[in-house]
């Protein structure tokens, strides 16, 4: 019988949100275009092995926060992370998770060794895509229609150089947005 999984391409979805009331993040976070051409997150339970590098991606985060007194732009708040993972119950999905973890943070020390530290968190979140085999990153227009919701029209695609001026202009906007609150 042929193989009938298909592998979709990954892309990282970036966008702010104000979780805390006191701080407002970037994240990016593992997406795909799903069959309905609608941007899906990789959230939940997500077939781990449809990707380059067979990493476990769903509720993972490449994140940054801005806030008052902290720009997004600092570095030290630059993270890689699993979100919202409730419960592990098995030691083969810790493994995994391990693997992935790792994986991405050897990756991330070969552009280090090479380029030296992420300068801004837009390279940081080239990195980040560089190391799942990303295509690039997707971040949502302003102002569309709440009726196409996950519409891949509504959103907008970087790949390689755009990642970084993308990335750093919505940073630019966040930290702009606390400052004048300061």
């Amino acid at each position: 019988m042929a193989d009938t999984k298909r592998s979709e391409p990954i892309w990282v979805l970036v966008g702010t949100s104000n979780r805390y009331g006191w701080m407002e993040e970037i994240t990016g976070m593992p997406a795909h275009i799903d069959d309905q051409d609608r941007v899906m997150a990789r959230r939940g339970s997500w077939d781990w092995q449809d990707n380059p590098y067979n990493l476990d991606l769903a509720n993972l985060e490449c994140t940054t926060g801005a806030s008052s007194g902290h720009n997004s732009q600092d570095g030290c708040y630059w993270r890689i992370a699993y979100k919202e993972v409730f419960s592990i119950e098995s030691p083969e999905l810790a493994d995994r998770l391990g693997k992935t973890l790792r994986h991405i943070q050897k990756r991330m020390h070969r552009d280090y060794d090479a380029d030296g530290n992420a300068k801004t968190f837009g390279q940081y979140v080239l990195r980040f895509c560089r190391a799942i085999g990303a295509q690039g990153i997707i971040v949502k227009r302003e102002n569309v229609d709440a009726s196409t919701y996950g519409c891949k029209d509504d959103y907008g695609f970087s790949r390689n150089g755009s990642i970084v001026f993308a990335v750093d202009a919505m940073c630019a906007q966040v930290d702009a947005r606390w400052a004048k609150a300061a």
